[in-house]
């Protein structure tokens, strides 16, 4: 690659989640819940005759498919600490696909909540190349809809309150289901860092539950 690096505004730890564990355990807890709840019998429709509740805070998005460069499953240290994938990445911000707004970035777990390791994945540029990713992996993410809310990312009872509330949603919505499965995990994003983060007095953690449609 023969253009020179650029320096990111912010360093890695500045966006993503400080309380990643806390964030992670509590969408795995409901995707186990989800599993449970396919089992019980079909709730009512709504008083009203509708099918959806109002949108509460939150909103159903569709992410398109992108190719991206992934961490894989790694402990903090290899992702934040020094020479790790944070220190990586930084150094090779003109990899980044730009978007109009936030940072094309992506955090999960899909080994567990007890492997005490999390995967970072960054959207790339369509000439960005293997060999430019190396030592770590190329990946085309899949995409697809998800639910999104935002909650306090320093606040565990904040993020707990969020997924459950996030989980009745989709439960009561009956037009989705909760759609688990390699490559496609709950997720986190921080957003609003800086300057909105400061005046706001805390971080925003947008956190994404997968979404497919019920069948009819």
């Amino acid at each position: 690659m023969s253009e020179p690096a650029k320096k990111f505004d912010q360093s890695p730890e500045s966006y993503t989640p400080k309380t990643r564990p806390e964030i992670l355990h509590i969408a795995e807890h409901a995707q186990k819940n989800q599993a449970e709840k396919q089992n019980r019998p079909k709730t009512a429709a709504f008083r009203g005759g509708r099918t959806m509740t109002k949108l509460q805070n939150m909103r159903v998005i569709e992410i398109p498919s992108f190719r991206a460069v992934s961490s894989g499953p790694c402990t903090g240290d290899e992702l934040f600490g020094e020479g790790g994938f944070g220190q990586w990445m930084q150094a090779r911000g003109h990899f980044c696909k730009n978007l109009l707004y936030a940072h094309p970035d992506f955090f999960w777990n899909e080994e567990g909540e007890d492997s005490g390791k999390s995967t970072w994945i960054w959207a790339v540029r369509d000439d960005i190349t293997e060999e430019d990713c190396a030592p770590y992996e190329m990946i085309t993410f899949e995409g697809g809809m998800y639910l999104v809310a935002t909650a306090d990312e320093d606040d565990p009872k904040d993020l707990r309150t969020t997924v459950k509330g996030m989980d009745r949603w989709i439960k009561k919505s009956g037009v989705f289901g909760p759609d688990y499965r390699p490559g496609h995990y709950g997720m986190c994003h921080m957003t609003g860092c800086g300057a909105i983060q400061n005046a706001l007095g805390f971080a925003q953690q947008e956190i994404f539950l997968p979404l497919k449609f019920k069948e009819r």
